[in-house]
């Protein structure tokens, strides 16, 4: 019970974040909480933030419903599909994978937007391209961050208890 009180507040956070910081800097928040809750909460619970998160965000932003959805669930799978090929269990590859599907999942968003919505392949320029991988070095650098305060919070031997020294 207590999961599905925090999944809905959760929710509700994600898009007060992604309508700020989509707002301000062109930056994804959806995209940065799903790539980092992913593998560590049960998979049920993700899912439903992802559904949940992504709907909230089609209504929100007017796209068409279940965009969002599709562009999570695509740099999620593609996500999927490069951790079976690289092994994430080093600092330096997973954070390369974490840095390409960032990459991914910025320029699959207005490329499918445009797709659906105008029938039209865009065509980006250098300064699209520039920054969509200065907003994934970002992602990457905050995937670093909150690493590091989860892994400062964990008990060495035992993942599962809190540290409260």
């Amino acid at each position: 019970m207590i999961g599905v009180l925090l999944g809905i507040i959760a929710v509700f956070l994600v898009v007060f974040l992604e309508h700020m910081f989509l707002s301000l800097f062109a930056f994804s928040v959806a995209l940065l909480v799903i790539i980092n809750i992913w593998g560590r909460i049960d998979f049920k619970l993700s899912s439903l933030i992802v559904i949940l998160t992504g709907l909230a965000l089609d209504v929100t932003l007017h796209l068409p419903l279940g965009f969002n959805i599709l562009v999570l669930g695509t740099v999620l799978f593609v996500f999927f599909l490069i951790s079976l090929m690289v092994p994430l269990d080093r600092t330096s590859s997973r954070y390369s994978v974490i840095f390409f599907v960032f990459l991914f999942g910025y320029i699959l968003n207005p490329f499918l937007a445009s797709i659906l919505q105008d029938s039209v392949v865009p065509s980006f320029s250098w300064s699209d391209i520039f920054k969509f991988v200065f907003n994934s070095l970002i992602s990457v650098l905050i995937c670093i961050l909150i690493d590091r305060i989860l892994f400062s919070f964990r008990d060495s031997n035992n993942f599962e208890k809190i540290r409260l020294r």
